[in-house]
């Protein structure tokens, strides 16, 4: 249909379409006031829609420059934890790596790879903490990261080497780049190099690769070799111990399907009793699809890219709504010129023409406007969605796009008015009759579309931010405020009891503990958890906790039953503690002094906790242990008094220079991390609110022109009833009654459709806010508003005016 009509407007004579120029400016300019609304709205819709449009690409590229990526797969692992409770996750065993590699032809490499950990690298007197990875000796084969020095086949090949970004190295080593005319240069000296390490020991620069794009899911600053964590961690030898992520690469020839049906028993065929299964999910759908149901996957970001595009649409829709309703409203005043014209013989078609000329010369205008939006905004724009979002504007195909969009939003704008406007007849025009009727219902249906989108929208954003704020101030389980944390390095963690002491001293702060991670972001799961009474078929993975002493007061935890660790029980480095979910899932009604193994140590349970959120509210609660290991987490965590963490950040850092001076001083806020987990969240109800409040103000100016055309139609009746004895608010409430009647069956009909969509997104998260008729009241209240204050204007200044200049008028 649309290369349809662009052909049929490209059949042109050039006179003719000068004529039909001359004409579309001669009306703008006559018609300044509507010229500019459609104009205005146009442009916001369409600047909304190249947003998007930049937003949604820069999301489906992520991921998708690895060369090998067509033949790239994550390896997934479900567990079950009881009837409809199988839980999807990438963490896996290192066990599994030699056994894919082994026994599976149709898989060419398997690598492993750790979560991001922040280690310390020093050379000389230059000492920074860097964010980055361990993974096996393939990682650099299978993915695609620039090299600018070294060998991929070879660069995590030796334990003592290590990989870092081309930031990381000018961070490190200066002179090179000082002294070296390029980059490739300055990195090929580089490599060879040594670091020392976490210091400990020094490790060989055995590559530099390009600083990660923002297009890849996975960042770091370094790689080390994965021999280098394992041979630190003895935990990760065990089939029931997951704590790392793996990635396979098949032949072109292999089919996904039959590989990931062969490898799914592999885990309980080498552990018996074991029931996790395993699959394969293709690396490039990892970021947009990673929510997972029983085992099923249900969606992820991919949903936000949907919503965004159908948002921009609706966006663009609205926008040309406007043109639409302003066009066939004013058909009145332009009824003796298609009168005129046709009489002349002017056909239908030739009119059609020209009211698409106009329609598309203004999304022009509206184009080169948004265009300059985009331009303007981009920055802006990055920092509302919390990306690095690039923009390339001297790529032709974006500007194809972007003109592809405008284009057809023209022509979509002005196809309904050119038709109806053409089929005018020509013998009632010229008696005086009027052009406008036959398009009031037509009017009235696009007013009433436009702000259902609007109340759709406002309801979203408003149901989004409520989420957000039930996330922000959820009782979690945990205390997050005044805790800060830092890491266990050097003297701080050799001589820990002595650096607990020393900061227990000062009254800013009230307990110290130390972990293996932070409480809100366990990831370490094991099945290494054993009974008396567990059965046969029991495949409950535990997620586990290593802490040390006042591990629950640090951290706010709360106790249901039995007591804490103490050093007056000597016996508590075999016992465990538990939270209420892992005591159903062991089917114990009493758990306490029951008897366990865990790691085949002998032991029991002396507490349970109340259940606490330690994933993201995306998850439900799962079963948890937590084991006490006085000497081996890598966190150290402080509780401030309220309004004292300034004094206790001051004791923290000394305490750190005395015991770790070698060391650069570095800690977080609990509070701050986990609002860091939930940015990406932040940054879509940023976008929504944003667009929300956009399509509202389009929304508006159309209904603005429509008012102001109405008072203007409707003067020598305003005057006549001023004459007659009318007041004001009688005036006002004719003037406006009409258009509010209209925006409150938008309301009916949008609510309902809100309330559909946004408890489908609602159901993403295991706990959410709920959808509450407060929130429809605020948007009805909000939608209302916004259209009194369109109309309003307008009519108040209709019933002021003067009645004797009224009288004086033609409408």
């Amino acid at each position: 249909m649309l290369s349809y009509i662009v052909r049929y407007l490209t059949r042109f004579n050039r006179t003719v379409y000068r004529s039909y120029l001359k004409t579309a400016l001669r009306n703008s300019k006559r018609n300044k006031v509507y010229a500019f609304i459609n104009i205005l709205g146009l442009a916001v819709g369409l600047a909304c829609t190249f947003f998007v449009v930049v937003w949604v690409q820069n999301e489906l590229q992520i991921d998708r420059f690895h060369d090998e990526g067509p033949n790239l797969y994550r390896v997934l692992r479900t567990a079950d934890y009881g009837p409809g409770q199988v839980s999807t996750t990438d963490a896996i065993s290192a066990k599994l790596v030699d056994v894919l590699d082994e026994e599976y032809p149709e898989i060419t490499h398997s690598v492993l790879m750790s979560w991001s950990r922040s280690i310390t690298f020093s050379n000389g007197q230059v000492s920074h903490r860097q964010l980055g990875r361990n993974a096996g000796p393939e990682f650099f084969s299978l993915f695609s990261y620039p090299l600018i020095a070294g060998d991929r086949e070879s660069a995590l090949a030796n334990p003592a080497s290590v990989a870092i970004s081309a930031s990381m190295a000018r961070k490190f080593f200066p002179v090179a780049f000082e002294t070296y005319p390029t980059e490739s240069l300055a990195a090929q000296a580089v490599v060879g190099q040594s670091l020392k390490v976490d210091n400990r020991e020094d490790y060989i620069v055995s590559a530099v690769f390009e600083d990660v794009t923002p297009a890849s899911s996975v960042t770091f600053q370094f790689v080390l070799p994965v021999q280098e964590y394992v041979s630190r961690n003895s935990w990760v030898d065990e089939w029931g111990n997951n704590g790392f992520k793996m990635f396979v690469r098949l032949r072109p020839e292999a089919d996904p399907v039959v590989v990931s049906d062969k490898i799914r028993t592999v885990i309980k065929d080498h552990k018996p009793g074991e029931l996790s299964e395993l699959f394969l999910q293709p690396y490039t759908d990892g970021y947009l699809y990673s929510n997972f149901e029983n085992g099923e996957q249900v969606g992820g970001r991919i949903e936000y890219v949907r919503m965004f595009v159908l948002v921009a649409f609706l966006i663009a829709l609205i926008a040309s709504i406007n043109f639409m309703n302003l066009a066939t409203a004013r058909s009145s005043q332009r009824s003796m010129e298609i009168g005129v014209r046709k009489a002349l013989g002017g056909s239908r078609v030739e009119l059609s023409k020209q009211f698409l000329v106009e329609s598309v010369l203004t999304a022009f205008v509206a184009f080169v406007t948004a265009c300059a939006a985009v331009v303007i905004f981009a920055p802006a724009f990055s920092r509302l969605t919390g990306k690095n979002i690039f923009i390339d504007f001297g790529n032709p195909t974006l500007w194809i796009l972007f003109g592809g969009i405008a284009l057809a939003v023209g022509i979509l704008s002005g196809l309904y008015p050119a038709l109806y406007l053409s089929a005018l007849d020509a013998v009632q025009i010229l008696k005086g009759a009027t052009a406008s009727v036959g398009g009031r219902t037509f009017r009235k249906t696009l007013v009433v579309f436009q702000f259902s989108m609007s109340v759709i929208l406002i309801v979203s954003t408003l149901t989004v931010f409520n989420q957000l704020e039930y996330i922000r101030s959820k009782d979690l389980g945990v205390s997050r405020e005044n805790v800060l944390y830092g890491r266990l390095e050097g003297g701080m963690k050799r001589q820990f009891d002595s650096v607990r002491d020393k900061l227990k001293s000062n009254p800013a702060i009230i307990s110290i503990t130390r972990a293996d991670q932070s409480p809100l972001e366990v990831e370490i799961s094991t099945g290494g958890l054993d009974w008396p009474a567990k059965p046969d078929h029991h495949n409950t993975q535990y997620f586990i906790v290593s802490a040390g002493y006042d591990f629950l007061e640090t951290m706010g935890i709360s106790l249901a039953s039995g007591r804490t660790f103490s050093s007056s029980f000597g016996a508590d480095t075999s016992n465990i503690l538990i939270n209420e979910t892992a005591a159903k899932s062991m089917g114990l009604d009493d758990p306490l002094g029951k008897s366990v193994s865990l790691w085949n140590r002998e032991g029991v349970v002396i507490g349970v906790v109340k259940d606490f959120h330690m994933q993201s509210l995306y998850e439900p609660i799962e079963p948890l242990v937590i084991r006490l290991d006085p000497s081996a987490g890598r966190f150290v965590f402080v509780r401030t008094r309220p309004g004292a963490a300034a004094d206790a950040i001051a004791e923290f850092e000394t305490a750190f220079r005395t015991f770790s001076p070698e060391y650069p001083v570095k800690y977080w806020f609990m509070d701050d991390e986990f609002a860091e987990a939930y940015r990406s969240d932040a940054s879509i109800g940023n976008l929504a609110r944003c667009f929300a409040i956009l399509a509202a103000f389009i929304s508006c100016l159309g209904l603005y022109g429509l008012a102001t055309y109405s008072a203007e139609q409707r003067t020598r009746e305003i005057g006549i009833r001023k004459v007659l004895g009318a007041g004001v608010v009688s005036i006002v409430y004719r003037l406006t009654s009409d258009f509010l009647k209209l925006v409150g069956l938008a309301l009916i009909i949008g609510s309902p459709l809100a309330y559909i969509y946004m408890q489908d997104w609602l159901g993403n998260f295991e706990f959410s806010t709920g959808l509450g008729f407060g929130v429809f009241i605020m948007a009805a209240l909000a939608t209302l508003l916004i259209a009194l204050g369109s109309v309003g204007y307008q009519s108040i200044k209709a019933a002021l005016a003067n009645p004797t200049i009224a009288l004086q008028s033609n409408h």
